[in-house]
Formats: structure tokens, sequence, C-alpha cells
């Protein structure tokens, strides 16, 4: 295909996102078979013999003045084989007016979408670069009904891929999580590897729960700058470590909102911080990790010969400012008296 032409009524659009009073989001991409001559492209406000549209799978700012734009279509629906002579790319302004943007042809090579025949599907993918002027007013919106195109798929089969190998043995860990010179290890509210106890008595739970999208305010930590919501989780106590896995179907949402990776545990409920709320609920997974010898309400368990936990000093017992113990001893070794009495209970006079 050929450069990209911006036509009239892109232009415009592009006049009033460099005055501030629009932007513009991408929307779909229709293919056709007409014969178009590059004089009259800029003058078009929609294409002739349209063959087939698609949502747009991807849009990505190159850099202060240039976006790209990726479309991707296939043969599954179609019944009649056509050549693809003309490309059309539409956007929507900041009230919803839909416009042909831009279009590309080709007239000596173009591509051919041939029917579908019953077994394989055959599909193109059209990656677009087109200037802007301003990117930052290009509002990066993709349908989820869009179609994937391969490059997409075969990056979130290397990133699941390298997420399922990934484990908590050795010194980077994985979701705050590490099994590091001999000892298990979390991430801290400052992001310090902290060691925790893993007696018997130690307390691991997990489960899935919603970040909402309303609740958010200024964040109550002044150490953490933005908005903090509270999620209420049944029988949480601060002195509960939270771990947080993101569900690879919302790493999109949770990085357009800059979820932050610390998070922290108050009575009732687990404090998240983002720069702003999520668009869509997100959905976690929280594990808890109570400290050793705690019990899920934050009460020390006591003690057995199995399970670490605390005792109560009695009588007869002395504890020291650092904590050592000692048995309180006294004189008690008997007097002939005394023996003499046993002797007499035993045998008589």
């Amino acid at each position: 295909m050929q450069d990209l032409i911006i036509t009239n009524r892109g232009q415009e659009l592009i006049a009033k996102m460099i005055a501030g009073t629009s932007t513009a989001s991408f929307t779909k991409i229709q293919t056709s078979s007409y014969d178009y001559s590059t004089e009259m492209l800029k003058e078009l406000t929609f294409l002739s013999d349209v063959k087939q549209e698609t949502l747009i799978s991807s849009v990505t700012r190159i850099d202060g003045t240039m976006v790209e734009v990726i479309g991707a279509i296939n043969n599954s629906e179609l019944s009649e084989g056509y050549y693809v002579k003309a490309l059309g790319l539409f956007a929507k302004d900041i009230d919803g007016n839909e416009i042909l943007y831009a279009v590309c042809v080709e007239a000596e090579n173009p591509d051919y979408m041939p029917a579908f025949g019953g077994k394989t599907v055959s599909g193109i993918t059209y990656k677009m670069n087109t200037k802007v002027d301003i990117s930052s007013q290009v509002t990066l919106e993709i349908s989820p009904a869009a179609v994937p195109t391969m490059e997409q798929v075969d990056n979130l089969t290397v990133s699941v891929r390298s997420h399922v190998e990934v484990n908590i043995y050795g010194e980077m860990g994985v979701h705050g999580m590490r099994y590091f010179n001999d000892e298990l290890q979390v991430k801290n509210e400052t992001g310090e590897w902290t060691g925790i106890e893993t007696g018997s008595a130690s307390e691991i739970t997990s489960q899935d729960i919603i970040i909402p999208t309303s609740g958010w305010e200024n964040s109550k930590d002044a150490e953490i700058n933005g908005l903090s919501v509270d999620v209420p989780v049944e029988g949480v106590t601060e002195t509960m470590i939270p771990i947080v896995a993101i569900s690879p179907a919302y790493d999109a949402t949770a990085k357009a909102c800059e979820l932050n990776s610390r998070t922290k545990t108050v009575d009732g409920s687990v404090r998240f911080y983002a720069q702003t709320a999520p668009e869509q609920p997100i959905t976690v997974l929280l594990t808890l990790l109570s400290p050793s010898g705690n019990t899920a309400s934050g009460k020390l368990q006591p003690a057995t010969k199995d399970r670490l936990g605390g005792v109560i000093i009695g009588d007869g017992v002395a504890v020291t400012a650092e904590g050592k113990i000692s048995v309180a001893t006294e004189d008690i070794s008997a007097t002939d008296a005394d023996a003499d009495d046993i002797i007499n209970s035993i045998f008589g006079n």
C-alpha cells in the first residue's frame, strides 16, 4: 500500500486537536476494490465498493506527532474474493462524530483476499503510521470485539509462557514472594525483602477479590501519591502480609490506571493504590500470610510441643529484660530432724 493520505475532514480534526478543542479515537478500517486516483483522496468522505470492515486491533503512540494503527481482516465470512485496492481509516472526534480520516491505495500490486473455501482461513494485517500533530490528543481505545493480530497473539503467548516459567525460588521471586538464602521472604510496604517464619502455625489463605471502579479517594497514606481504595475482605487484620497477583486479562486496565504494586492490610480491608480509578473492575488473586504463631484473628496461639506459639510466665519462673527465662530456685536441703522424721514414718520408732 502507498502512504496514507489524510482527508480534508481528517485535517479539520487535526486542527481541532492542535487547538485543544477535540480528541481523536480511531475506530475502524474499511477495505475497497475501487480504483481511486491519488489526486481525489483528500476529498473523500466515504469509500465506494466497500468489501470488508474491521475494528482497530491496536493504537500506539510512536512519538509526539505520529501514531501506529493496526487492523486485521480475514476471509472467514467472505463468499467472494476481491483485490484490496484501497484502505480507509476512520476516527471519531470528542463529540462522537465519525469521519473518514485517511485513505491509502494500491493500484499496481493490490493484495488479494480469497473467498473462504471451508477449511483454511486467510487473513491480512495492516499496520498504518499516520500523522496527528499532537499524539497525546489521540485516545488509545481498543474495542474488545476487535480481531487480534498474529503478532499480538504471539506476544501474549510469550508473556504467558514466561509468566508460567517463573517461580519463587531465586533472588527475583514472583508476585512479591521468594525463597532465597534458605528463607521464605516477602516484599514489605517499602519494597524491601523481609523473612517470615514458616512454622506449622503460619497460615496462608488465597482468594479472588475485585478492585472496584468506585470508592477511590486521595491516598490515605502520605508516603504514597495518588488515590487509594479499601476493599473489604473478611477476616483481614493489619498484621497480615498481602501478596497480590493480577489476572493477565486485566493487565492493560491495571497499567492504564497505574495500579501500584504496593498494598496494605488494615483491619477488615486490603488497601490498593493507583494514580487514577480503573475504567473497569480488576480481578486479582489475594494471598494473605499470617505471621507465624498467629491465627486469622491476629491472636497468638498457645505453644505446644509441635507448634510454635506463645506462653504465659507463671510462678517460680524469672524473665530478664532481654527475654531470658530461668527457673527460680531456693535451698531445700533436708535437716537431720527432717531425716529422722522420714525414717520414723517408714520404720516406726
